[in-house]
């Protein structure tokens, strides 16, 4: 059952990234999807990083697709909001020891504005000394919290979970 589910959310987290790469391979697309947010100055969005631990290869692609998304709502002409909120086991690809490439698009969603929080609770659960985690990153004490503040109607936020 356990091995079906990861399955699952391994094949929707494919479909993300295929769904946010191939317009940008294409030539000429509909970009009508872009046309419905025209009317909205600010795209706030809040992407809950919770699930099981991610592949090496599955987590900078959907660090990508998050760098995409905001370069396309730039291209809109749309200010984007984003925070990238972590929880679970993905806190592991978040220290001095991750991958280079992982590092290069942490660095490049912090000079994008987008702000990055990890929460401390699977930090203790997982070993992962605080004092290895990427400086670009705040820790946060809850996530849960965090995310319930940001999903609120005063803050309105798009909740994107992965």
């Amino acid at each position: 059952m356990m091995h079906s589910k990861n399955v699952v959310r391994f094949g929707l987290a494919i479909m993300l990234a295929l769904f946010l790469t191939l317009p940008n391979l294409a030539c000429a697309y509909d970009d009508s999807a872009m046309a419905a947010l025209k009317p909205i100055p600010e795209g706030k969005a809040f992407f809950d990083m919770n699930t099981t631990l991610m592949s090496n290869e599955m987590f900078p692609m959907v660090l990508m697709g998050i760098v995409q998304t905001h370069e396309s709502l730039v291209e809109q002409g749309i200010k984007p909001d984003f925070v990238v909120s972590f929880r679970g086991a993905n806190v592991v690809w978040l220290t001095e020891g991750t991958s280079d490439t992982v590092k290069g698009l942490i660095d490049q969603l912090d000079n994008l504005g987008v702000q990055i929080d990890l929460c401390r609770i699977p930090l203790e659960w997982f070993g992962v000394n605080p004092a290895t985690v990427l400086p670009q990153i705040k820790i946060i004490d809850n996530g849960w919290i965090s995310s319930m503040s940001y999903q609120s109607r005063s803050k309105g936020y798009a909740v994107i979970s992965f």
